[in-house]
């Protein structure tokens, strides 16, 4: 198999799950990682994800539901954020790595958000000046506190961190150290930092940079 044949296969699993997921509570939802560049078969399909504003873990929930019934196993719910933390990100974040990697996310939800919220940030205005361009930035939305939202946030939070600790301990005992990752929350973001990508970030880190 090519690997553009890898890669359409992992779209297609992709969409699949979209089609599944539906666009409730969604803003934008599209492929991050190494299917964004040049998946080998065994890769995970990264999904990147941004929701209304505290509507994270009732849709995170949702996803994670329909992974396991669906044997849709290849799905990583890798960046997940609502409106808050995905603005924040990208007008904070003085990350080189991630400003590569949001250029080359593949959309299949909300591509015009995102390029809104993308094209329009101080963060590839910084790296990448050529494909600034001046796209009216969303306005953030102001959402009521979800009730609903926080207790399905604390009643993930340790059942992700326990999972993670499982599978970092996996990849530590078969040898694979550069698959292990950092399981990061809050009420308004979830993701994985894997040593992979931090080890990146490092490659790309100027001497006294602190970027996050």
């Amino acid at each position: 198999m090519s690997q553009g044949d890898i890669k359409d296969s992992k779209i297609c699993v992709a969409r699949e799950f979209f089609k599944l997921l539906g666009t409730r509570d969604l803003l934008f939802l599209g492929i991050s990682g190494s299917v964004s560049y040049d998946p080998e078969p065994d890769d995970d399909v990264d999904i990147f994800i941004i929701t209304k504003s505290w509507k994270l873990w009732i849709t995170i929930i949702r996803a994670m539901i329909i992974r396991r019934i669906h044997g849709l196993y290849p799905i990583c719910l890798s960046l997940c954020l609502d409106s808050v933390s995905a603005k924040k990100m990208f007008d904070e974040s003085r990350d080189f790595i991630v400003a590569m990697d949001s250029l080359h996310v593949i959309p299949l939800f909300g591509d015009s958000y995102y390029n809104k919220l993308m094209r329009g940030s101080k963060l590839i205005k910084n790296f990448f000046p050529d494909e600034f361009k001046a796209y009216e930035i969303p306005v953030l939305e102001h959402a009521r506190f979800n009730l609903q939202n926080c207790a399905l946030y604390f009643f993930s939070a340790v059942y992700l961190e326990l999972k993670g600790l499982i599978h970092n301990h996996r990849y530590e005992s078969e040898n694979k150290r550069e698959k292990c990752f950092k399981t990061v929350l809050g009420f308004h973001s979830f993701y994985l930092d894997s040593i992979k990508y931090q080890k990146l970030r490092e490659l790309h880190q100027e001497p006294g940079d602190s970027r996050a």
